[in-house]
C-alpha cells in the first residue's frame, strides 16, 4: 500500500510542478479563476480533482480493509492531506514542490495511522476478500 500510495503522491507533485527541472502546467492563474467561475470550478473538479480523490480512496480504503491502516483511520482527510500540502506550497507559501515531499508527507501523515506499528511496505497483513488490487 505505501508504494501506491507514494507514486500517486509523486504523480501528483510532478504534475503541479512548474520550475526550471520541471515543466508542468500553470496551475496558480487556474485556481485563482475558481473562485469567479462556478462552471470552470465544476469542471475542474469533475475531471481533475475527483479522479484523483477517487484513486487515493481506493489504495486507503484497500489499506483498511487488508488490515495495514487502522479501521480509525480518517479516510477523507488521509485523500485530502498530500494535495493540500501541495497546493499550500504551490499557491500560498511558493516553497518547492520537492523530490522528497511525496515521502514526507506519507511518514508524517499516513504512517501514523498503520496498524500495530508495522511499517506500510509489507503489501498484506492479510488476506483480502476480494480481488482487487
Amino acid at each position: 500500500m505505501r508504494q501506491r500510495v507514494l507514486v500517486l503522491a509523486e504523480m501528483a507533485a510532478r504534475a503541479l510542478r512548474c520550475d526550471e527541472r520541471h515543466a508542468g502546467p500553470d496551475h496558480p492563474p487556474l485556481v485563482g479563476e475558481l473562485i469567479h467561475d462556478p462552471e470552470l470550478a465544476a469542471a475542474f473538479r469533475d475531471h481533475f480533482v475527483m479522479p484523483r480523490r477517487a484513486r487515493v480512496r481506493e489504495v486507503v480504503e484497500r489499506g483498511i480493509r487488508v488490515g495495514q491502516l487502522s479501521a480509525d483511520a480518517d479516510v477523507a482527510l488521509l485523500i485530502d492531506v498530500g494535495a493540500a500540502m501541495f497546493f499550500h506550497r504551490l499557491l500560498v507559501t511558493g516553497e518547492a514542490l520537492t523530490d522528497d515531499l511525496p515521502e514526507r508527507i506519507i511518514r508524517q501523515f499516513v504512517a501514523p495511522w498503520s496498524v500495530s506499528g508495522e511499517t506500510l511496505d509489507a503489501e498484506q497483513r492479510r488476506p483480502e476478500t476480494d480481488s482487487q488490487s
